[in-house]
């Protein structure tokens, strides 16, 4: 073990290892890069510091701070500081790996429910590789970047498969979505004459796919025309969209979770219908 390693070589190693997963197709490269972001901010802050200083009172002050202004990216955050430490541990870097011992920050599940008529409104001021994939993530509940990264050949006379990229292992299961005019409305709109490099459903003019970050500036986009000009509707994000379809499906397993209760938790946005008692 070197004892002059800093966080910034183990931050370093762990992208190495990130890098060696997308290049095996575990992950998709918009996954990649949503980790160097999280690394970026973690190199801010421990990067200059020796992994061997690192303990467990000095991560629960950067707890305490981070997570009162965002616990959803703090969490983010210690999830790749902790496997950050794993690969050191791993290569000898440092013996032990405080982080497995900073618990999570509370989050609460969004309550976002975008109605039919939030859609619809936003839908007017959208592109049209938008329109598609708004329309295939309310009828599937497929995440953007899945959409993102779907190929023509997913589709077939029957319908739609794919493997939604954040399964992962054994549970990796494949998801069939038999056609519905929702997904043929989305495929309507998708269609282009232009060839599609790599053959992606989705497609810019040049007929190459669309990043995470140029989809993301389009949607950025219709939404802001829609909040201009209609200020009762409340601000939804696509991965919202998710969340719409799994609460309107009569079928929990629709989003792929292998339990209800992630399901009624996380998705399930509707307000409850409860009988009076008299």
């Amino acid at each position: 073990m070197a004892q002059g390693d800093t966080v910034a070589v183990a931050l370093d190693a762990y992208l190495g290892v990130i890098a060696q997963r997308r290049h095996r197709g575990e992950i998709r490269e918009s996954t990649e890069k949503d980790y160097r972001k999280h690394v970026d901010k973690l190199r801010q802050v421990f990067g200059a510091i020796r992994l061997v200083d690192v303990d467990v009172p000095m991560l629960v002050r950067w707890r305490d701070v981070r997570a009162a202004k965002s616990p959803t990216q703090f969490n983010l955050e210690r999830t790749n500081l902790l496997e950050a430490f794993k690969v050191a541990v791993e290569r000898g870097m440092v013996t032990s790996n405080p982080v497995a011992q900073l618990g999570r920050a509370v989050t609460r599940p969004r309550d976002r429910y975008a109605s039919d008529g939030d859609v619809n409104t936003l839908l007017q001021y959208a592109p049209r590789p938008v329109q598609a994939a708004v329309m295939l993530a309310v009828s599937t509940g497929l995440r953007q970047g899945d959409i993102l990264a779907l190929k023509l050949s997913d589709f077939d006379d029957t319908g739609l498969t794919i493997r939604p990229s954040k399964t992962k292992g054994k549970t990796r299961k494949a998801l069939h979505f038999p056609w519905s005019p929702g997904m043929r409305l989305a495929c309507d709109l998708a269609a282009t004459k232009v060839a599609g490099i790599g053959g992606h459903w989705l497609r810019r003019r040049d007929g190459q796919p669309y990043t995470s970050d140029g989809f993301r500036t389009l949607w950025n986009r219709a939404m802001a025309k829609t909040l201009a000009e209609h200020p009762e509707v409340v601000r939804f994000t696509f991965h919202d969209l998710r969340a719409k379809a799994g609460t309107d499906a009569d079928d929990w397993q629709l989003l792929g979770h292998l339990d209800q209760k992630t399901h009624s938790r996380v998705y399930d946005r509707k307000a409850k219908t409860v009988r009076p008692a008299r």
